[in-house]
């Protein structure tokens, strides 16, 4: 068994950024907060150290919304010793209905079996189409041939079909980490949103 590695770099899509910021004179310093995912993560940085494959000692590029972070700010802007940041810019209104209608309104409660508490709202489901569609252009500038971009969870189910749209030879996965529910309670769902998610999903593969 050995560590070798078959891509060159890692990049993370995940809905949050999980770094706390401070302000320095060259940008901001970013520091890891505690949690399972980056934790899984920073064991992996390890082992891309440890890889016989040089070119994979890289940073990991880790993209997300940045909280406290101003708008447009330059992933250049980022001190951290493991990861490489790039920050995605979701209007408060928009994110609004997209995080805090689809997702956290409809995706969750569904997702987990109370579909009596599920809203049911076009607007929030737009929303959550034009916040995909803002992760996939702030991560299409920063995919570079050999990178594996592994995406992350309810918030981004549509992310790996608008990815394999722009850059059809990329090496995308995906990982909800919430259940999925049986097609008598996913069937709930209009026949639009539903398909539009489970093609999202199988964008890795299709």
């Amino acid at each position: 068994m050995t560590n070798e590695i078959h891509f060159k770099r890692l990049v993370i899509a995940a809905y949050r950024l999980p770094f706390k910021f401070s302000k320095t004179k060259k940008g901001y310093k970013a520091v890891q907060n505690s949690g399972g995912l980056v934790s899984a993560m920073l064991s992996l940085s390890e082992n891309f150290k440890k890889s016989n494959n040089q070119v994979t000692n890289s940073k990991i590029v880790w993209s997300g919304i940045g909280d406290n972070l101003p708008d447009n700010i330059s992933s250049k802007k980022f001190d951290n010793e493991f990861f490489d940041i790039a920050p995605v810019n979701i209007p408060q209104h928009l994110n609004d209905l997209f995080y805090g209608g689809f997702c956290n309104d409809l995706i969750w409660p569904l997702f987990h079996y109370f579909p009596s508490y599920s809203v049911f709202n076009t607007n929030y489901f737009q929303a959550y189409k034009e916040a995909n569609l803002k992760f996939c252009d702030e991560i299409v500038k920063i995919i570079k041939p050999g990178d594996f971009v592994w995406v992350h969870d309810y918030q981004l189910m549509l992310l790996p079909e608008m990815i394999r749209n722009k850059i059809p030879d990329a090496t995308i996965g995906f990982f909800l980490h919430i259940p999925f529910p049986s097609f008598e309670i996913f069937r709930l769902m209009p026949r639009l949103w539903r398909e539009a998610i489970i093609t999202g999903i199988l964008g890795p593969i299709l």
